[in-house]
């Protein structure tokens, strides 16, 4: 199994927590539960409180030396540290949630700022069942949150200028969402071992690397997230396993990225392990929607990953229609009422009047690029196709006419394929 060398914060400190390990026990939280503990920071005492809502403790550090499973950790407003009596890390056993309460306007705020001792590297350790709920963390040169083992959830939290974000390890699942990771020094999620992680419509910004995978870690079919504006590079991974990152929005049109093996300059996808990346959205809409009647696509497959700047392209011919259009996009094909609106996009056409390719199989340097996007060159006058470029995706659309060159009976679905050496 590979290991993290590139970064390696998290797996470098994580002997330090192996000591930590709470009880395994107890079940799922549930939303409401007798053993409810209160927390604030601006009326609450570790001495005289009881943990009601009436008479709260002042720390979280108290709360989690009172808890049973199944335990809710209610916490008001206000900035949690070491000045109030917080000691780090907060390690939370199995099926217990920290959730914000009350109806003040203010964030809760988890701050381990002052933190300088190697043995407290992390603000908070989650070990498996755990909930936390409208959380804001901070630890300045640490890591905000690790998630040790199991499946933790973490809804509508802020990690901001942490070293590290978000540490997943061993055979740890994190769903995030509703969320925000930015301005953190390193990374704003780390994944290791066998963890996974499910992005619900968060962002992860404006932090030294966004995410960075290796070893067997997945994330797995993201919805809804952005990936953008990060410094080094918005997406690395060194690890084995294939990443399928449809659901997750870039900085700009994901053909805009080559997939590299340097993590610089910042708004790239890297990848230098032997697992493949991809990440473009997918769509099984037909390119003339109003069209039922669909052109099947055999080679390049959706997502295929090729290794010729000249591919030759097969299809079914549903109609054996006399009239045939193959393209390739640089950007995302688009029809409005039926009239294709963004051809000048158009990198290389093929159509059965050329009469140099049987219907269902063309040959790339069959082909022309087409000059300004106009698909009714004449044939004398067709310019030479040129190469693709490795490191690219590229969209692939067809389509027929009826005998007369007049209406459109059928469509393929917009489909992609990348370029690689």
């Amino acid at each position: 199994m590979k290991k993290n060398s590139f970064i390696g914060v998290i797996l470098i400190y994580s002997f330090l927590i192996i000591g930590c390990s709470p009880e395994e026990n107890g079940s799922s939280p549930s939303k409401v539960s007798s053993n409810d503990i209160y927390v604030s920071q601006k009326s609450g005492s570790d001495e005289s409180g009881k943990g009601t809502v009436n008479y709260p403790y002042k720390t979280i550090t108290k709360a989690l030396k009172e808890i049973v499973p199944e335990t809710n950790i209610l916490i008001e407003e206000g900035e949690y540290n070491e000045d109030i009596g917080e000691i780090f890390p907060l390690v939370f056993p199995k099926s217990v949630d920290l959730l914000k309460y009350g109806d003040g306007n203010g964030s809760v705020l988890i701050n381990g700022f002052g933190l300088t001792d190697d043995e407290k590297l992390v603000l908070l350790i989650l070990n498996g069942k755990n909930r936390i709920n409208g959380i804001d963390f901070s630890s300045f040169n640490n890591i905000a949150i690790l998630s040790k083992s199991g499946k933790n959830t973490l809804n509508s939290i802020r990690l901001v200028n942490n070293k590290n974000g978000l540490g997943v390890l061993n055979d740890s699942k994190i769903i995030l969402k509703d969320s925000f990771i930015e301005n953190n020094s390193h990374t704003g999620i780390e994944l290791s071992n066998n963890s996974i992680l499910k992005l619900i419509n968060s962002r992860i910004s404006k932090s030294n690397i966004g995410v960075y995978v290796s070893d067997d870690a997945i994330i797995d079919s993201p919805i809804n997230s952005e990936i953008i504006k990060n410094s080094q590079c918005d997406f690395f991974t060194n690890g084995s396993q294939n990443l399928k990152l449809q659901g997750i929005s870039w900085d700009s049109d994901v053909f805009d990225f080559n997939i590299k093996t340097d993590c610089i300059n910042g708004n790239n996808i890297v990848n230098i392990g032997e697992g493949t990346i991809s990440y473009q959205p997918i769509s099984n809409n037909l390119l003339f929607s109003n069209i039922k009647k669909e052109i099947l696509i055999l080679s390049p497959k959706f997502s295929e990953t090729i290794y010729t700047t000249e591919p030759t392209i097969k299809y079914t011919n549903t109609q054996n229609s006399k009239h045939v259009m193959v393209t390739l996009w640089r950007n995302l094909p688009r029809v409005n009422d039926g009239e294709i609106i963004n051809s000048k996009d158009i990198i290389w056409y093929w159509h059965t009047g050329m009469n140099n390719s049987p219907v269902g199989r063309v040959s790339y340097k069959d082909g022309a690029k087409p000059i300004n996007g106009n698909l009714n060159e004449s044939i004398d006058t067709l310019a030479s196709p040129i190469p693709l470029e490795y490191g690219r995706a590229y969209y692939l659309a067809i389509w027929e006419w009826d005998d007369y060159g007049i209406d459109v009976i059928s469509s393929s679905s917009i489909s992609y394929f990348i370029v690689a050496p």
